[in-house]
């Protein structure tokens, strides 16, 4: 399975989702839920304006898909992709690394959404008990107890990977 990601029009993210999937392509928004106390728990895009697509599709054929579609990918802006400098002609290449994708599938649920991960406090260290970044522990940077974040030193296309928390309890000594 390949992943692809379309960087959209925020407006038009939804309605191109819509149009992916009927054509039976797993188009998704990545998002993500957080704690908000004034609001309780709420969805929010992780990346906004990009568009996830996981496929069969190799890069050639994904290519040639975009192509036929024309008009009705109107708000596509363009798609990601990075230098594949081990190749000989330095392709562009948008498919996701096995690495990426192997982060992604632990994170994300069958609907494209990092469910909140349950942190407590043992001896001043945040441990986080409950939810998909619970192998993620040594990888927080930062974490935005008031808002409900946890910021981590993982690099996605050049910005941080943020995913939501709740803070649970403080365990103090032992």
């Amino acid at each position: 399975m390949n992943w692809y990601i379309l960087y959209c029009m925020n407006a038009k993210t939804e309605k191109l989702c819509t149009m992916f999937r009927s054509y039976g392509v797993n188009a998704f928004i990545p998002r993500m839920e957080m704690y908000l106390r004034t609001k309780g728990l709420i969805k929010r895009d992780m990346f906004p304006s990009y568009i996830f697509i996981k496929s069969e599709m190799e890069q050639l054929e994904f290519n040639a898909f975009l192509k036929k579609l024309d008009y009705q990918k109107d708000g596509v802006i363009r798609e990601l992709k990075y230098t594949d400098e081990q190749s000989l002609h330095f392709d562009f290449i948008s498919a996701l690394t096995k690495t990426e994708i192997s982060m992604f599938e632990h994170l994300f649920d069958e609907q494209g959404i990092v469910r909140l991960s349950k942190v407590k406090f043992v001896n001043d260290q945040p441990v986080i008990y409950e939810g998909p970044l619970i192998n993620y522990n040594y990888n927080i940077k930062k974490l935005d107890i008031h808002n409900g974040l946890a910021y981590l030193d993982i690099d996605f296309q050049g910005s941080q990977v943020v995913a939501g928390i709740k803070l649970e309890k403080i365990i103090m000594g032992g």
